[in-house]
Parts: structure tokens; C-alpha cells; sequence
């Protein structure tokens, strides 16, 4: 630990030279070591660098907030060569279109997964279900997981009839009749004057979505 009791040269005296020079030395080893130590030092001020080594080998590099705070740098192992940079994967976000978060951040839930970048890019992607439609077509409504700010470009690829009437021969174009910002219809038709789709057809396609989530 290279945090001193007291920060700083005395401000009151009159001070003897040993304590003076005791004073300096300790508050510019805890300058040189970037203050490190298991929490963050008393005199901490808005700004302050710090070096958290609670977790032994592995150092967080923190800012001090000036509030209650700290945020994380980087993380350095001291028993390895080599930084890693704080915050790669997290939240994004965005302030006027500077990032302000993580750099990546993924999820999932019922609409499927998706990847978000501080440069505002997004992919959003599933399997999905589609049922029967009528005689000509089976669909499934695909409401993505996070919402664009604009339209995506969305595309699906088709696993084959599965539970079809239709084999693989009758099936037509997949094709996206409709999309939004936070949805997108998919339909899978069947050549015409070939096999009917019936209530209870399924069949799974592969979706994906592509655009930005900030701009």
C-alpha cells in the first residue's frame, strides 16, 4: 500500500525537517505508485487516478468520480505482462454520438439475441417459428429484441419444410413483406398449383437484422 496517512506537505507549524521530509517522501511514493491500495484514498479528489489491488494480482486502474464512484480504466495483472482496457463489454452508450459506455454489448430474450457497438451498430438475430398463414403461406411476426433507431436491413434463410405439408420442391420464395424499427414479418410462400400449406404447418428459419442502434 502507498497511500499516506497524510497527503501533502503540513500546512500548519511550525514542522520539524524530518517530518517535512517524511511528509514529501510519502506523498510522492504514493504519486509514483499511482496511490495504490486496497480502497480508495482519503484524500481522493474528482479526477484521481488510483490503483486498486483488493483483488491481489489483478489491479483496476479507477478514476474517482468525486462523488461516491469509481470508474474502471483498465485492469492490469501484476504477476503478467500486458493491460487489459476497461469497460470492452458492458452497456453501451451515447452522448450528441460520442460513445460513453462499453464498447460492446450483448443480450437475449424472447426476440433472440443481438450485439450492440459504441460506433452505434447493431445485429439482431433468432430462429423463429413460422405457422400457418392460409393455403399459400406459413409467416411469423419477429419482434426484435432491442430496437433500431432506424430501418435494418433483415434477411432469413429457411431450415426446409419441416412440419409442412409442402415438401422442399413446392416451397417458393422467403421473402420480409413488412418491417419496422422494433419488428419484421417473415413469409414463407409455396409455388403455385403444387401442395396447399394446412393449419398446424410449421417450419424454422434463421433471421437476421442489421442496422444501428444511434446515429
Amino acid at each position: 500500500m502507498t497511500q499516506p496517512a497524510n497527503f501533502g506537505v503540513p500546512r500548519s507549524g511550525p514542522a520539524s525537517p524530518t517530518t517535512m521530509a517524511e511528509r514529501m517522501d510519502d506523498s510522492l511514493d504514493a504519486l509514483l505508485s499511482l496511490h495504490r491500495g486496497t480502497s480508495r484514498p482519503s484524500y481522493a479528489v474528482a479526477g484521481t487516478l488510483w490503483i486498486d489491488d483488493s483483488a491481489g494480482d489483478v489491479w483496476a486502474i479507477k478514476v474517482f468520480d468525486g462523488s461516491n464512484s469509481d470508474a474502471v480504466l483498465a485492469w492490469f495483472d501484476s504477476s503478467e505482462p500486458g493491460i487489459t482496457i476497461g469497460n470492452i463489454v458492458g452497456t453501451v452508450s451515447q452522448s450528441g454520438g460520442i460513445p460513453t459506455g462499453a464498447i460492446v454489448e450483448r443480450g437475449s430474450g424472447p426476440g433472440g439475441h443481438y450485439t450492440r457497438f459504441a460506433d452505434g451498430t447493431q445485429i439482431c438475430w433468432t430462429t423463429i417459428t413460422l405457422s400457418f398463414n392460409n393455403n399459400n403461406n406459413i409467416q411469423a411476426d419477429w419482434d426484435f429484441e432491442v430496437a433500431f433507431s432506424s430501418l435494418p436491413e433483415v434477411s432469413a434463410t429457411g431450415g426446409g419444410a419441416g412440419g409442412a405439408a409442402p415438401n422442399n420442391t413446392h416451397l417458393g420464395p422467403l421473402m420480409l413483406p413488412s418491417r419496422t424499427t422494433t419488428s419484421a414479418l417473415i413469409r414463407q410462400f409455396r409455388i403455385d398449383d403444387t401442395i396447399d400449406f394446412e393449419p398446424g404447418d410449421e417450419m424454422d428459419v434463421s433471421a437476421i437484422a442489421i442496422g444501428f442502434w444511434h446515429e
